[in-house]
């Protein structure tokens, strides 16, 4: 497909649908560590909702140097420089790759005192530690895995990815399955099958990288530390890096808060998190299809284009959301049943998706503006709002809750609406600022 000059409406469609389905099965790999959780004892469930964060943390900053790539990438391709598009891809994994190990090392070691920082307590300290350590010794894999999706990604190609997922997820249930239900290895049997998992994903997508031409060893120079790439992939990746830290650290901050209600209410938000992940899948989609298509055309001079591109994403987002938003609150609650029957665990999960699905076109206006704005290399502004919302206000506002009001756990999912949609406001004003700006200092060269 040519990102440059075929139907804006179309191509969103046609990229987002497979990006959104392997968000899905994604989505579906990481649910089933849950119900295989929840096959073990709750305690389990809790603990793998508290290590769940950190997990993110670490998918965070493979998808904040994937979506760096696929900026840099997408936008050399679009102004025809092939050649230094090859070297961003070669040196760009090999460089997410060595980040990934030394990450993997620390994280492995101070796990226990963030898990007890966060308010993991000895009901299910264990199971967190038993979880997260192993994935963070399997970081290389998650990041690898991201870095090359986001080759891909700048390529127009999304299916590969959810092609693998889709393998991936019925691999991970016979991994869990063998791990927890014959080998008795309970919650460190599902990180084992998670960490296998991301393995033979990395294989899968280096070959579909390598038969691209994207890499190759004809030339193994190409591969050897440059400071100055080097410099512009952390230029584009260390604000979607810290942007996706700050939404785990976020979710950290919230759940530290959802820890002072109890165990329950940590399974409940664990549980209701997954689904939410589920119903909201094709915003991400929409918003990969955005990083795509916008990188492209940025790179070609399009501007006319990328303004399209950002306002029918917006509304194609706007009709998904008013869908997803219903089947919650129609289906929510006999969703959650399926994973824990214990009546506290389904009223928290229950209560958050009943007020959060109204939230959901605010989050994906997020998700939208962030990846415009990475696409036309201004992810920095991506991170102050997110920074603001995930961590200044939240702190704020369920402090105010807790403490002050000291309001039951559903005036902590009211704080969290009034937050998403007041930074949403913010990102749309200013993502268009930014589009129109650049739309019209081209004129002026023009």
């Amino acid at each position: 497909m040519d990102l440059t000059k075929e139907p804006v409406n179309r191509l969103i469609i046609t990229l987002a649908v497979p990006a959104g389905t392997a968000m899905m099965f994604n989505t579906l790999y990481n649910v089933t560590g849950t119900f295989f959780a929840g096959t073990i004892s709750t305690s389990a469930v809790a603990g793998l909702s508290m290590s769940f964060l950190l997990y993110l943390s670490i998918v965070g900053i493979g998808l904040g140097f994937g979506s760096a790539l696929t900026a840099l990438i997408g936008n050399s391709l679009g102004a025809g420089r092939e050649f230094l598009a090859r070297i961003y891809a070669a040196k760009g994994v090999i460089f997410v790759l060595m980040f990934a190990i030394v990450m993997g090392t620390f994280g492995f070691f101070i796990a226990p005192k963030l898990l007890v920082f966060l308010g993991a307590n000895d009901e299910f300290l264990d199971e967190a530690l038993e979880y997260i350590r192993v994935i963070f010794l399997a970081s290389p894999f998650f990041l690898l895995i991201k870095s090359l999706n986001g080759i891909l990604v700048a390529l127009g190609d999304t299916k590969t990815y959810r092609n693998w997922l889709f393998y991936g997820f019925f691999i991970n249930i016979a991994f869990c399955f063998i791990n927890v239900k014959i080998l008795d290895l309970d919650v460190g049997g599902i990180a084992f099958a998670t960490a296998s998992v991301q393995f033979l994903g990395a294989i899968f997508l280096f070959v579909k990288v390598y038969k691209s031409g994207m890499i190759n060893f004809s030339s193994l120079k190409i591969f050897l530390p440059d400071a100055r790439i080097y410099a512009k992939i952390l230029k584009q990746a260390v604000p979607a890096c810290l942007n996706y830290l700050s939404m785990s650290l976020g979710g950290l901050v919230l759940l530290k808060f959802i820890s002072l209600y109890g165990t329950s209410a940590v399974a409940g938000y664990g549980i209701a998190l997954r689904i939410e992940q589920i119903v909201v899948l094709p915003t991400i989609g929409i918003a990969a299809a955005v990083l795509s298509v916008i990188s492209r055309n940025f790179g070609a001079r399009e501007y006319v284009r990328v303004q399209e591109c950002y306002k029918n994403a917006l509304r194609i987002l706007l009709y998904y959301c008013l869908f997803a938003c219903a089947f919650c609150v129609l289906c929510g609650s006999y969703i959650v049943r399926l994973f824990d029957a214990n009546a506290q665990v389904v009223y928290v999960a229950q209560s958050y998706l009943l007020v959060n699905s109204f939230a959901y076109i605010g989050y994906g206006v997020i998700n939208v503006s962030g990846s415009a704005l990475q696409a036309v290399k201004r992810p920095s502004m991506v991170f102050v709002l997110n920074a603001i919302r995930q961590l200044v206000l939240q702190i704020c506002l369920y402090s105010f809750v807790v403490f002050v009001l000291k309001g039951d756990i559903t005036y902590i999912w009211r704080a969290m609406f009034f937050n998403v949609y007041l930074i949403a406001g913010c990102f749309l004003l200013w993502t268009i600022f930014v589009l129109r700006r650049a739309h019209a200092a081209s004129r002026r060269t023009t």
